[in-house]
């Protein structure tokens, strides 16, 4: 049974601690749970305190503008109609929403121990991407102050005055250093994943068209490469160049196992299936290791995957086929009682179709 710290009525700490029960302080944590706690708490909290006056209850508006015809104007009724500055407005809240959820009685009280028996732990942290100065902070929970930094730029990597920008463990003041010339490392780094277990993170570079894995114990880039410039004023170590996937790519999701990591590569329409152990043995020097497993086409402008292990299902290397059937494509006009086929539509590029109507 674990013990808490227990203080007198004057504030003096006591030696003997209080000891816990374990059926409230014992249990395994449930974070959805809590969360879904949490957003009943703050949804039954809300005022319903915005209104609006519809095209009946602005004030004014009685009397026809002008008659309906004769004038070369666009017949209107009233002054106050939706589609006129100072009319009424169309669909607006009325302060008689209902923001209200419920939560059945035992969910509330199990959530009520999840929250007692959470804990931050001594190595818990909370990873921020700094999009700006292409930086991760690292704050610690339990003081809530920025324990260090993570650095994904070249800056101070050098001791002559062009590379120094950066206090080392300190974020830059700007963002236009973050695209001079002297530069190598990430550019616009964009969303911090974490991996199913915690162990890794997986932020991707929009403007440097590669993706950055960061070992979350260590609080540092995997692939980093001692600096052969290093000085008391320098940073130890190079910067990685990441794992090139394509243009623009957006941010990563980790598979549920945490064995892939898709990323949404938005320049080129089409998700990068990253195989996280190749990635890790290409990033400390394996060249044999093929990090990339596989490209899929997708719509137009991708932003992130969701669940990719319920989304599709892969047949082959350069076709994603989805679990619902979808309506046969045609690249040209169906003669009369030909059935519908597949066909390969030449002007597509391998891995896609396109679905005509």
């Amino acid at each position: 049974m674990s013990t808490a710290i227990s203080y007198s009525e004057t504030g003096a700490k006591q030696d003997a601690g209080v000891k816990l029960d374990q059926a409230i302080f014992g249990v395994e944590a449930n974070h959805e749970l809590v969360a879904q706690a949490y957003r009943t708490y703050l949804a039954n909290g809300r005022v319903a305190g915005a209104t609006t006056l519809r095209r009946g209850e602005v004030r004014g508006g009685g009397k026809k503008p002008w008659r309906q015809k004769g004038t070369g104007r666009a017949r209107v009724g009233s002054i106050r109609v939706p589609n006129w500055r100072g009319g009424g407005v169309v669909f607006g809240p009325t302060g008689n929403e209902n923001h209200t959820l419920a939560l059945p009685t035992k969910m509330k009280r199990q959530a009520i121990r999840q929250a007692l028996a959470q804990d931050v732990e001594a190595d818990d942290r909370v990873f921020i991407c700094n999009e700006d100065s292409n930086t991760m902070s690292v704050i610690d929970p339990r003081t809530n102050t920025v324990e260090s930094t993570i650095n994904f730029t070249s800056f101070d990597e050098d001791p002559r005055p062009p590379f120094r920008y950066v206090t080392a463990g300190v974020a830059p003041s700007h963002a236009a250093m973050i695209h001079k010339p002297l530069y190598h490392g990430c550019i616009d780094a964009h969303g911090a994943v974490p991996s199913p277990d915690g162990r890794l993170l997986a932020t991707s570079g929009r403007g440097s068209s590669n993706i950055y894995l960061i070992d979350a114990a260590q609080k540092r880039v995997i692939g980093n490469t001692p600096n052969p410039a290093a000085a008391a004023t320098t940073n130890a170590e190079r910067i990685s160049t990441g794992i090139l996937v394509g243009r623009e790519p957006h941010e990563p999701t980790f598979s549920r196992n945490g064995k892939e990591l898709w990323v949404t590569v938005r320049g080129e329409d089409r998700i990068a299936i990253l195989d996280v152990e190749a990635a890790l043995k290409s990033l400390r020097g394996d060249a044999s290791a093929q990090a990339i497993r596989m490209y899929v086409g997708t719509l137009p402008g991708p932003a992130q995957v969701h669940r990719p292990g319920r989304a599709v299902r892969r047949r082959r290397p350069d076709r994603c086929v989805p679990h619902r059937p979808v309506r046969p494509a045609r690249c040209g006009p169906r003669s009369a009682g030909a059935p519908d086929r597949l066909h390969r539509c030449p002007s597509v590029r391998p891995g896609g179709h396109r679905l005509t109507a």
